[in-house]
């Protein structure tokens, strides 16, 4: 009776170790595919535009009791702008590198893209926070935005990468496709000159 025992309590805590092992999140690295929406507004006014993307993120912060960070890929901005300039190159638009000699120059500095998953017994919430800045300028005319949204899911144990990657992502989307609605840099495209700098705060949370 108690070999029985001993032999059931060995392979509970073997498959506890496994779940355990499976659901490590510091194992789990996410990929960058946002859907990027493009208005009609920007082809009719700007045809030229020059594409910037820089990290200005500090470092991760280090895990917290049973939250841990998660790690996309090693040169975030350098995929981000390849997305962006597939996407605007697909709706015609002609990608320039001189931003001086652009109708539209568009900037986007990642300020904050923290993901984490914070595991419990049988399930796990995973949580996303992005700051993206938009620096974009016509001309002699800038603008300047920052847009910030969070996003979080629960999901059962053993998380794995497609849950995580599906989460950013969902995030991104829908960040850039508020920057590149926005009515202010809709507005920026189709104008002359001024002088001002435009700053906003866009605080978005879901």
């Amino acid at each position: 009776m108690n070999l029985t025992k001993k032999f059931y309590r060995g392979i509970s805590l073997i498959t506890i170790l496994m779940i355990s092992t499976a659901c490590t999140p510091s194992k789990l690295v996410y990929k960058i595919d946002p859907e990027i929406r493009l208005g009609s507004d920007y082809k009719q006014n700007a045809s030229l535009v020059s594409i910037k993307v820089s990290d200005t993120r500090t470092k991760n912060s280090v895990a917290v009791d049973n939250k841990v960070s998660v790690n996309g890929p090693k040169n975030l901005a350098h995929e981000l702008k390849q997305k962006l300039i597939t996407r605007f190159q697909k709706d015609g638009f002609k990608i320039i590198t001189d931003p001086l000699l652009a109708d539209l120059s568009i900037q986007l500095e990642i300020e904050k893209l923290d993901v984490a998953v914070e595991s419990e017994l049988v399930k796990a919430k995973i949580s996303a926070n992005s700051h993206l800045r938009l620096k974009a300028s016509k001309k002699s005319k800038p603008l300047e935005k920052l847009f910030k949204m969070s996003r979080t899911q629960e999901v059962a144990i053993p998380v794995n990468d497609t849950e995580v990657t599906g989460l950013v992502n969902q995030l991104l989307s829908n960040q850039l496709s508020n920057v590149f609605a926005d009515a202010d840099l809709v507005k920026l495209a189709k104008s002359k000159v001024e002088d001002d700098t435009q700053i906003f705060v866009i605080d978005q949370v879901n």
